[in-house]
């Protein structure tokens, strides 16, 4: 559509230009042609004027009609613009003659002068009779043009013919020309452009570039934008790519990282489990600490009929001493078991410090996604947050065990020893009412022994309250952070999906 306008314009340009042109210069051979046909008409009308003004005086003088007439017929019949001669003496019409309507080449002799003429040329006739110069008449001649119009219209006829020859031969020479300086170029790169714009998608294709023309350069520009156009397909080709092996590598991490905090939330459950069960230990020992105490205050009392078992006593003391050794070896077993527990917090804060480094990882790998990764940005700043959040939670459980094992678990079996040898102290003491004030320092011991037992087993009831609420708390952490990995999930699918999407679209073109 658009060549066949650009050459059907320059063809009406050139057309008009050239006709314009040969119309100026045909209206000027129209008139100088024009001119000199009036000009000659004149000339040839005086020199007919002046033969017959040379040749009719002597016959009118001599009055001889038939010389007369022979003369004026000859001189119509040489001079066809003569459209009629008369010839008068002053007193009469000697001769008139014209040309036959019906046959304007014969001549006849008229009653009229002819109507429809051009110009009139009359011319005095003077006879030299011996130097004496006579007027014997007048001679009148009329003139028809009608012979120079002919010959102008058929010259302007000969001029448009040539014009319009012209024309079709300069619209073909033009319209062969454009075609192929003009045309052919631009349909071959309108149909490079179609086929980019309708699918094709060859990027390859180049056009040729011989001419140093304005459509050679039009070429040109169309190559330069090709080759541009693919080179940033072929980039946009590998980091589709790219995009789509990282959101795949992104969705691994994040399956990784939630099945990691699952188990780091199934481990915590563990904890709060057995920190239930300790508070309840905890609590049996502060009971039985409380039930050692009335037992010590019963023997103080019964103290004064013990008096004869002394020895006795003292001895029960003294293993009594032995039983509170063995209560320190227990207590050396529940440090190991309140390093196995830390041992366990260093798994979980092993798993929340992977947890953070992966976080880190995708909060890199979102960054280098661009615009289309900000989200998973968020996200991914997020679950490194709560892994944080996690480590200090644990750095302060692993604090709190510390502090527990110094005084826990060492009551809950050397307690119970202690108890029976107690209670066999005050069997003994009881029997042994001699030795009753001796005895009495040794169950005031013990039961400021109780007291304080059943203080530090309250106070460790009080930080396995803490501990617990805080492991409590720590699972809701990790119940919003699987929630927030399954949501950065679903954000690194459809980022997936984007890419494939742009490796679809990329992968229509032919690079």
């Amino acid at each position: 559509m658009i060549p066949q306008s650009i050459r059907a314009r320059f063809i009406l340009l050139f057309v008009a230009i050239v006709s314009i042109v040969l119309f100026a210069f045909g209206y000027y051979n129209y008139n100088i042609t024009k001119s000199s046909l009036e000009e000659e008409l004149e000339t040839q009308a005086a020199n007919a004027a002046k033969r017959l003004s040379v040749s009719l005086p002597g016959p009118i003088w001599n009055y001889e009609p038939e010389f007369i007439n022979s003369n004026v017929i000859s001189e119509m019949q040489a001079a066809k613009f003569i459209a009629g001669i008369q010839v008068k003496s002053k007193s009469d019409v000697l001769a008139l003659y014209g040309r036959d309507e019906a046959d304007h080449k014969k001549i006849i002799k008229a009653k009229a002068p002819p109507a429809n003429v051009s110009s009139i040329t009359e011319k005095e006739l003077i006879f030299d009779d011996d130097g004496d110069q006579q007027n014997v008449g007048t001679v009148v001649m009329y003139i028809d043009d009608s012979f120079v119009k002919a010959r102008l219209r058929e010259n302007l006829i000969i001029q448009v013919i040539q014009g319009l020859v012209l024309d079709i031969l300069i619209a073909g020479l033009i319209m062969v020309i454009v075609s192929r300086i003009v045309v052919t170029p631009l349909r071959n790169v309108t149909e490079a452009i179609n086929d980019i714009a309708g699918g094709g998608g060859d990027l390859t294709q180049r056009l040729e570039t011989r001419s140093a023309t304005e459509v050679s350069e039009l070429a040109q520009g169309f190559n330069a934008f090709v080759a541009k156009l693919q080179e940033i397909i072929r980039e946009l080709s590998h980091v589709s790519i790219q995009l789509l092996s990282s959101s795949q590598d992104s969705g691994n991490i994040i399956n990784e990282q939630t099945e990691g905090i699952l188990s780091q939330q199934t481990k915590i459950d563990m904890v709060a489990t057995a920190t239930s069960e300790m508070s309840q230990s905890i609590s049996s020992v502060a009971d039985n600490a409380n039930s050692a105490s009335e037992s010590a205050q019963d023997a103080n009392n019964k103290a004064s009929e013990g008096t004869h078992v002394v020895n006795q006593a003292v001895n029960a003391i003294q293993s009594l001493a032995d039983e509170i050794t063995a209560v320190t070896h227990a207590t050396q077993q529940l440090i190991t078991e309140g390093e196995n527990i830390g041992t366990v917090l260093d798994v979980i804060k092993s798993i929340s410090e992977q947890t953070n480094l992966l976080a880190l990882n995708a909060a890199i790998e979102a960054a280098r996604a661009g615009e289309a990764g900000r989200g998973f940005a968020v996200v991914a700043d997020e679950v490194r947050t709560l892994a944080q959040k996690t480590n200090e939670s644990t750095d302060e459980i692993h604090q709190s065990i510390l502090n527990l094992r110094s005084c826990s678990e060492t009551v809950e079996k050397g307690i119970v020893n202690l108890e029976h040898h107690a209670n066999s102290g005050v069997e003994k003491v009881t029997e042994a009412g001699s030795a009753i004030a001796k005895i009495l320092d040794a169950v005031n011991t013990i039961s400021e022994m109780n007291s304080h037992i059943a203080e530090a087993s309250q106070e460790q009831s009080q930080v396995i309250s803490e501990i617990n609420e805080n492991i409590v708390n720590i699972s809701v952490v990790a119940e919003e952070t699987v929630e927030r990995s399954k949501e950065t999930l679903s954000k690194s699918n459809e980022v997936e999906g984007l890419a494939n999407q742009v490796q679809a679209v990329v992968g229509r073109f032919k690079i």
